[in-house]
């Protein structure tokens, strides 16, 4: 048969920007790596080791950033940027439902988490998506002969948990990778610095909306004071794995 290549990698990229990444690949033969051709990706053989890269791995990252369209030069008085979390932590400008879920996780509303997981398809998702999407909704709970699209593992993972085990919704829940429950819980916690971020800036007075996935996002118009916000935690007690210091 056809030899099987595991890959590995330190963690996901942003989904826009031009990005570099190490990914280790098991027992890979370079000739057939060297005659790969896929869209806008480059491939270089950097060397050889005994253990692949895994989650973690990473010592940091480094960013450059592009701004464009700016109505006046950046100097020392405009250039200061709220560190918000921006589309991506919450989904992306698909649909972006991630810190929804999280918060009802950190409450305990299992239903309400598994619901959000699967219901509400967003204006830009797929046509497939939407559809399935739609037919959870219309046929809940029953999930009889549902078929799930091929792009949504996740929500697969749910479904089939269902069907075995309806209304225990905390299991369907920890079907899904421990990886996403966290980010689900992240992104609350990322949603709740935001407000709070938020507020410190329209209390300063002077400020102007930005677009953001989840609204609209207040952006100082002259320099503030530098200022400091904890991220929240949460001791989830039914998922301790999640937990977020």
């Amino acid at each position: 048969g056809a030899d099987v290549y595991k890959f590995h990698y330190a963690g996901l990229k942003d989904k826009d920007g031009i990005t570099e990444q190490m990914i280790a690949g098991y027992k890979i033969d370079t000739n057939f790596l060297s005659h790969i051709k896929i869209k806008d990706v480059a491939l270089q053989i950097l060397g050889y080791g005994n253990h692949p890269i895994a989650l973690g791995s990473n010592e940091g990252n480094e960013f450059e950033l592009v701004v464009r369209d700016l109505d006046k030069p950046l100097d020392e008085d405009n250039m200061q940027v709220p560190n918000y979390f921006d589309d991506q932590r919450f989904g992306g400008t698909v649909r972006a439902v991630t810190h929804c879920v999280g918060e009802a996780l950190f409450k305990g509303a299992y239903e309400a988490a598994v619901k959000t997981f699967l219901f509400n398809a967003a204006p830009r998702e797929s046509k497939t998506s939407t559809q399935f999407r739609q037919q959870v909704e219309q046929q809940w709970p029953e999930l009889k002969d549902l078929r799930v699209p091929k792009n949504l593992g996740e929500e697969r993972r749910i479904i089939e948990s269902l069907q075995i085990l309806p209304h225990d919704y905390k299991k369907a829940l920890a079907s899904i990778q421990r990886r996403i429950l966290t980010l689900c819980v992240r992104a609350y916690q990322s949603f709740l610095f935001n407000q709070k971020l938020a507020k410190a800036i329209e209390q300063q007075g002077n400020y102007q909306f930005i677009p953001h996935v989840l609204g609209q996002l207040p952006v100082p118009l002259q320099k503030v004071s530098e200022q400091e916000f904890p991220l929240p935690g949460f001791i989830v007690s039914s998922f301790p794995e999640i937990t977020t210091k």
